[in-house]
């Protein structure tokens, strides 16, 4: 978080005085809708990600620069398998994008600035519908999805 607001800044910064449109493209998740156990931290991190995209989106509104925050939900890639991912549900199987499929999305989102853009049909209703519903069933719906991990991963110091 400290980084991506370093870089941000610095961004900004150094396109006050431009006059052609400038671009800032972040990358959040559907996890910033809500809490999401066993990635907690991730989740959190996610909606600040979001929160301050979209801060700064407004801020900027009617300048030539732009932000827009992506919210992908599975993409596939290594992070799962990293991350100690667990048995995922049919629902997140059924769901999860190829890369090319969410860079297509950030690009077309990010030349019409857009605010956010959640790509994919289910990644935007099940954006949309949690509001609906309260925090905890939004979290143990998370779990539901997204299973248990597969490892732990060690505790800080423990080899």
């Amino acid at each position: 978080m400290t980084s991506l607001v370093a870089l941000t800044r610095c961004f900004v910064d150094a396109h006050k005085a431009v006059t052609r449109p400038a671009h800032v493209v972040n990358i959040a998740s559907t996890g910033a809708y809500q809490a999401v156990p066993n990635m907690a931290l991730y989740a959190a991190s996610k909606a600040f990600v979001r929160n301050f995209s979209e801060g700064l989106h407004d801020e900027h509104r009617g300048t030539p620069l732009s932000v827009t925050c992506i919210c992908p939900g599975g993409t596939e890639t290594a992070f799962h398998a990293a991350s100690g991912g667990g048995d995922y549900s049919w629902i997140a199987n059924a769901s999860t994008k190829s890369a090319e499929f969410v860079a297509h999305a950030a690009v077309r989102a990010m030349l019409r600035g857009k605010r956010t853009v959640e790509p994919g049909l289910f990644n935007k209703l099940s954006c949309f519908f949690v509001r609906f519903v309260t925090r905890r069933f939004a979290s143990r719906l998370a779990t539901r999805v997204l299973g248990r991990p597969r490892f732990a991963l060690p505790a800080r110091g423990v080899t």
